[in-house]
């Protein structure tokens, strides 16, 4: 039985259920330090860093895969729906990686839709903004 199983039990001593009390503000304390981690990181090697939003979203990827066997494994922060069992931990990290992954993708297609624009500016000497 795992931990949650036996906190849903009702002949469970207290120390369980303050063990997942415990468990689950860590948790949430890990998720919001990686998230500023994240950003700071963003800020600092580049917003528009193509191969790097590719790794960092390959990072969220196994993050997520890592998330899903802690919950197969333990019980722990699965939903009630198998769907969602991945889904409810580290939530905020795995969110601004995503969000720093599509921001680049997009702006690389804005970028390369645009070329023609760019290439204009560049033959008359003037500065891309």
């Amino acid at each position: 039985m795992t931990l949650m199983e036996e906190s849903l039990d009702p002949t469970s001593d207290e120390r369980t259920e303050k063990a997942v009390q415990r468990a689950e503000s860590s948790l949430k304390m890990v998720d919001r330090v990686m998230a500023s981690a994240v950003k700071r990181y963003k800020a600092e090697c580049g917003r528009n860093n193509y191969s790097l939003a590719n790794k960092i979203g390959a990072q969220e990827h196994l993050l997520g895969k890592s998330c899903c066997l802690l919950c197969e494994q333990t019980g722990y922060g699965g939903g009630d729906d198998d769907d969602e069992i991945d889904h409810c931990l580290l939530e905020e990290t795995r969110a601004v990686m995503v969000d720093w992954r599509q921001e680049v993708r997009s702006h690389t297609r804005f970028v390369l839709q645009h070329s023609d624009i760019f290439s204009v500016r560049r033959r008359r000497g003037r500065p891309i903004n």
